[in-house]
């Protein structure tokens, strides 16, 4: 990243604090769509269906075959389609 993006990707974190509890949601997404315009891939899905080729963007909690439902436990940074840490997604279980 260029050093001016990180800069601001600071000062828009350090904002947060300041931010009333009500509007917090519009500056979470603020903060979303400024990661997204320098690079940053955000996967909006909370559950999608397990393939193989998603083990390239996150690891696994536990046993998961193609097929599964699973749920996005945490994001895998990916810039500039490069990953940059892996997310964790776990099978969703049935009648859990």
């Amino acid at each position: 990243l260029p050093e001016t993006d990180v800069w601001d990707l600071a000062q828009k974190v350090l904002d947060l604090r300041h931010v009333p509890p009500d509007n917090l949601p519009a500056a979470t997404e603020e903060l979303i769509q400024f990661l997204k315009n320098i690079g940053v891939h955000v996967d909006e899905r909370e559950t999608f269906c397990w393939q193989m080729e998603h083990r390239e963007r996150y690891e696994v909690f536990g046993h998961v075959e193609p097929g599964d439902s699973v749920h996005i436990e945490s994001q895998p940074i990916v810039l500039h389609g490069k990953v940059c840490r892996k997310g964790l997604a776990r099978k969703v279980r049935e009648g859990v």
